[in-house]
């Protein structure tokens, strides 16, 4: 339980549970299990951020290739996550989709933007997500920093012919500065 943290406490739970299934013995009912284990765990993890200046905990669970940068730009933060090889396919995809989604991020940060496009393994093609980005503002600056940073991290012959983007200006603005000959589309 304390060496993987961020395990589900229900497969903790489970996997335990299966050890010592009998019928002799009255267990515990599961979501009385799972609530026990996941207080105990909470002392373990990192505190959330309650401003910008944190220190990020990469010894909890980041791959050390996954946090790519972490930008400070104009008293605001950004974090870019993506993997060496998820770049390399970014570099390589034609289309590029670019969402934004607010419910799963909380204060000091407003947003996760995510890049996703089509990969193709065999007669299998699968849209998913290869950049993620915390945002701590919104801003066409903010956008345009972000931007220039994942132009820096892709390899140099990126592919990119259109991107589908949702209906932010500002977005819009930074995209059309950072890629200028790429069409961007609404969707």
């Amino acid at each position: 339980m304390r060496e993987d943290i961020y395990k589900s406490s229900g497969k903790i739970v489970t996997d335990t549970l299966l050890t010592l299934a009998t019928d002799e013995v009255q267990l515990p009912k599961v979501p009385n299990l799972q609530r026990t284990a996941n207080r105990a765990r909470q002392q373990l993890r990192p505190k959330h951020p309650t401003d910008l200046e944190f220190e990020i905990a990469t010894a909890h669970q980041i791959p050390s290739d996954f946090l790519q940068r972490d930008i400070h730009h104009e008293g605001h933060r950004h974090l870019i996550f993506t993997s060496p090889l998820q770049l390399s396919f970014l570099s390589k995809s034609k289309i590029w989709f670019i969402d934004g989604t607010f419910k799963v991020v909380r204060e000091p940060f407003v947003q996760l933007v995510s890049i996703h496009s089509y990969i193709k393994f065999g007669d299998c093609t699968k849209q998913v997500p290869l950049l993620f980005v915390v945002m701590s503002q919104r801003k066409t600056t903010d956008y345009t920093a972000v931007m220039g940073t994942i132009m820096e991290l892709l390899p140099s012959n990126i592919m990119v012919e259109e991107i589908v983007v949702d209906f932010e200006r500002a977005l819009w603005s930074a995209l059309h500065k950072s890629l200028p000959d790429v069409p961007v589309f609404g969707c």
